[in-house]
C-alpha cells in the first residue's frame, strides 16, 4: 500500500466493501478467460518394486472425477517416492501399500485442482457514486484499489468476489472513469 510519500508492507490491501455489481445494475463488461494448459484428468502413478524397477497400479491409472467435462483426456505420471516395494528389513512395504501410496499421491493431486482449469473474470463497470443518480448513494458503495466487490452475473452463471485491480481516474471530473475487477 502506498500513500503520496509511504510505501507499506502490508497483509492484504483493501477490504471487503460490500458493494455488489449485477448484470443490468453497472456491469459494461465481463471478460471470462478459462486456460486449460495445465489441467490434468488422467494420472498414472509410478512407484517402485523390490527390484527397482517401475511398478504401476493393476488398473495402471486414476480418472479424474471431472473427466467427462473435457473434450480430450490430458494425461501426467507422476513418480511416488515413498511407494516402494521392500521386502526386508525394518522399513518393510508390500505391493499392496505401494499400491494405496499410490492411489493416495494421485487422489491428492485431484483433490488440489489439478484436474480444474484457471478462471480469469475481468469486469468492468460503472461506480454508481461517480453518477448523477447515485450521488446519494456515494457512503454506501466506494470502492477503492484491493477492495473486494461481489459480482452477480446470472445470464453466465456467475457469482464470485472479485478485487478491484485496475482504475482510471479523471482527475479534472474527480470520478472513476474506468474500474476493472480481476
Amino acid at each position: 500500500a502506498r500513500d503520496w510519500f509511504d510505501v507499506y508492507a502490508v497483509k492484504r490491501v483493501g477490504r471487503d466493501s460490500g458493494v455488489t455489481v449485477r448484470q443490468g445494475k453497472n456491469i459494461t463488461g465481463l471478460t471470462v478467460d478459462e486456460d486449460e494448459s495445465n489441467v490434468i484428468t488422467r494420472i498414472v502413478p509410478v512407484g517402485q518394486d523390490k527390484d527397482g524397477k517401475p511398478l504401476y497400479l493393476p488398473e495402471v491409472y486414476l480418472d479424474s472425477p471431472h473427466i467427462a467435462e473435457y473434450a480430450n483426456i490430458k494425461r501426467r505420471t507422476i513418480d511416488v517416492s515413498e511407494a516402494k516395494e521392500v521386502t526386508k528389513g525394518d522399513g518393510r512395504m508390500t505391493k499392496t501399500e505401494c499400491y494405496a501410496k499410490m492411489r493416495e499421491a494421485a487422489w491428492a493431486e485431484f483433490d488440489a485442482g489439478c484436474d480444474l482449469p484457471e478462471i480469469t473474470i475481468t469486469v468492468d463497470f460503472v461506480n454508481l457514486p461517480d453518477t448523477v443518480e447515485g450521488k446519494e448513494l456515494a457512503v454506501l458503495n466506494h470502492i477503492f484499489l484491493g477492495d473486494t466487490v461481489h459480482v452477480f452475473c446470472e445470464r453466465l452463471g456467475v457469482a464470485v468476489a472479485m478485487r478491484m485491480t485496475d482504475y482510471t481516474y479523471d482527475c479534472i471530473g474527480r470520478r472513476y472513469t474506468k474500474m476493472s475487477l480481476g
